[in-house]
């Protein structure tokens, strides 16, 4: 079992080690459903251990170190020929975009493009120039009303994404 350090909330800092992790080579078949089951790795949480897709384990570590909160990944949705990550919040979405574009880094490049640019007229994109999906939608909580939400992306850009979220834990 990986376990990955959490952060102390009330230290103030995001200190941690985000692993290495290379895509699988294979992935194998539910003999039940017939849908493709992801390697995962089991991450250790102060409420028990997760399992989390190997290829977005590094994403979720370094979003849960840097306080960002998550719901569910997944590194291949098959019906949406996606990545994807569900939030609890508007705020973990836009954490999670802060997190990606620091502030002071006003440079546009191709990620940035893709995260906002989402191209509705061409129903087959490139796998490398396929935009992002932002959905969110109105959700009661204990605090009243608030917006969860996913974003699903191209799993040509998770290597992107953990470069990017390493530049932000100073990694």
């Amino acid at each position: 079992m990986e376990s990955y350090p959490q952060p102390d909330p009330h230290s103030g800092t995001a200190q941690m080690c985000v692993p290495e992790v290379q895509p699988p080579q294979r992935w194998s078949t539910d003999t039940v459903t017939g849908v493709a089951v992801h390697p995962t790795v089991t991450v250790a949480v102060p409420f028990g251990d997760v399992e989390i897709d190997v290829m977005l384990a590094p994403v979720i570590a370094a979003l849960w170190t840097l306080g960002v909160r998550t719901r569910q990944c997944c590194q291949y949705n098959e019906l949406a020929d996606s990545a994807e990550i569900s939030f609890p919040t508007a705020s973990d979405m836009t954490a999670f975009v802060a997190a990606l574009f620091p502030a002071g880094d006003d440079q546009t490049d191709e990620l940035q493009s893709r995260i906002r640019d989402r191209d509705v007229h061409d129903p087959a994109p490139s796998p490398l120039r396929a935009g992002w999906r932002w959905v969110i939608a109105p959700e009661w909580t204990e605090g009243g009303w608030d917006f969860a939400g996913l974003v699903q992306f191209p799993p040509l850009d998770i290597p992107v994404i953990t470069d990017r979220l390493r530049g932000s834990l100073g990694a």
